[in-house]
């Protein structure tokens, strides 16, 4: 993992690194830390502090001399000696010295070799580079690991990372995240994304250490990603809801006048922008200036309507257009032999066929599972048959539970009371289960269960809102 400090100039940079020691030794309990120190024989110092040890009431003094080095490249040996050198200076005047040497980009082999042979003798001389110094800074400053930032940035962006380092300024560690796009963030210590003015502030500096140019707030990105897509959202559910062809300022309006208290200051060039994308992924079609989902066009194909059940049922349910009379209209016995097909041509016994369209109308989460294959089915399928006979009647079963199962759970959740009550005609679900415990040899539990969950009206002092209800 790469350390970057970060500064305006070279001299800035050194600065910062001096500060980043002086901080390190600060915490580790060292005082009287001085920075750019000139000692005897003029030689200049990045960094000195005191330890102080108590003794049987005499303290002793332990002297610490710091090197800092911020170069672009590993340090060679001269550099190396010449610091061992500056310990020697102050260690013949009868002092005990200790040393830490700090090479921001490493140092090379020479180095490496010297510092194994005396650091036995002498472990009070310290050398930090690379990952060793990554550690140290990790500790002082409860730096997130990466594993935990990239599932941060996963959580932010579909942008896929390509690169990361830990950046330091001003007593502040920094992660910076590349993306394949040659763009970039900036999340702070703890993974939390940066205010407006922080990140400007230290853009300046990033971009004079590499080549990224463009600085991407994670956060707000997501914001307005969220803020189209709902709108998306809304635009279609607009569609549905009035199913007939309007021009951009018809929906404009209707959206406002829909959703505008949840999705604050539409304005008509968000409105076009999204009309556009969803042109472009089959959802709408226009003619003439005016927009209608493409479902109901009279060039719409199976596919068109798979893509808009795929949209409006992803992620975000929206009610208002689930509760249109247009929602269901292309739910038909087309579309479910389609789905028959995406579930590797499983065999819907005639007297279950009808009741499975009829749950695939009612049910959004029944209709959302069923357009897309589902391993337990298609993984022992092939050519419209499973591969084993035994397993043709085990892949109808599991499909017909399954849609049983999601409209069941969707029967449980308050907010699809009304939808279920009012558009469905639905006023109760009855299951009946039984239920066998065994171990090697017999059954040891064998038992069952009934229940009975009923929609009604809760009364007027609830505004007659459609309520769950246990039933005996």
């Amino acid at each position: 993992m790469q350390l970057i400090i970060l500064g305006k100039n070279s001299d800035d940079k050194g600065f910062q690194l001096e500060k980043l020691t002086a901080s390190i030794l600060r915490q580790q309990g060292y005082t009287s830390i001085c920075t750019n120190v000139v000692n005897a024989g003029a030689s200049e110092v990045d960094v000195t502090a005191t330890f102080n040890q108590p003794f049987m009431g005499t303290p002793i003094v332990h002297e610490v001399i710091g090197e800092c080095k911020s170069y672009n490249k590993p340090i060679a040996l001269p550099e190396w000696l010449k610091f061992l050198g500056k310990i020697f200076s102050e260690e013949v005047s009868g002092k005990k010295v200790q040393g830490c040497f700090i090479a921001l980009s490493g140092v090379n082999s020479n180095v490496v070799g010297h510092y194994n042979t005396i650091k036995s003798n002498r472990p009070d001389i310290i050398l930090l580079s690379g990952e060793a110094l990554l550690t140290v800074l990790k500790n002082h400053f409860e730096l997130m690991p990466i594993e935990e930032i990239l599932i941060i940035i996963k959580d932010l962006t579909q942008k896929q990372p390509v690169n990361s380092a830990v950046c330091y300024y001003d007593e502040r560690l920094y992660w910076r995240v590349s993306f394949t796009d040659n763009s970039y963030t900036l999340l702070n210590n703890l993974g939390e994304t940066l205010i407006t003015e922080e990140a400007s502030k230290l853009h300046e500096l990033v971009i004079r250490e590499s080549d990224l140019l463009t600085f991407i707030d994670l956060k707000a990105e997501k914001e307005a990603s969220k803020r189209v897509f709902l709108l998306k959202k809304y635009i279609v559910c607009v569609l549905l809801i009035e199913d007939t062809a309007m021009n951009d300022k018809q929906v404009l309006d209707s959206c406002n006048n829909k959703f505008g208290s949840s999705l604050h200051n539409i304005r008509l060039i968000e409105v076009q922008a999204a009309l556009s994308e969803l042109i472009t992924t089959s959802i709408v079609s226009i003619i003439k200036d005016l927009y209608e989902l493409k479902i109901f066009t009279d060039g719409a194909d199976l596919q068109d309507v798979v893509n808009f059940y795929h949209f409006f049922l992803h992620r975000t349910l929206m009610l208002q257009g689930l509760m249109s009379k247009s929602y269901s209209k292309r739910i038909d016995e087309r579309l479910f032999d389609h789905i028959i097909g995406i579930q590797g041509g499983i065999s819907i016994p005639e007297d279950k066929y009808q009741n499975c369209l009829q749950i695939l109308k009612w049910s959004p989460s029944a209709l959302g599972w069923s357009l897309y294959p589902d391993p337990n089915i298609i993984n022992h399928r092939a050519n419209g048959s499973a591969i084993d006979p035994l397993f043709e009647k085990f892949d109808t079963d599991y499909f017909i539970k399954k849609l049983y199962d999601l409209i069941s759970e969707e029967f449980r959740i308050p907010y699809m009371s009304n939808y279920f009550f009012e558009n469905c005609g639905l006023t109760e679900i009855e299951t009946a289960s039984t239920i066998t415990i065994k171990n090697e040899e017999e059954s040891q539990i064998t038992d069952q269960t009934r229940e009975r969950l009923g929609l009604r009206k809760i009364g007027e002092e609830y505004n007659n809102q459609v309520g769950i209800i246990r039933m005996l």
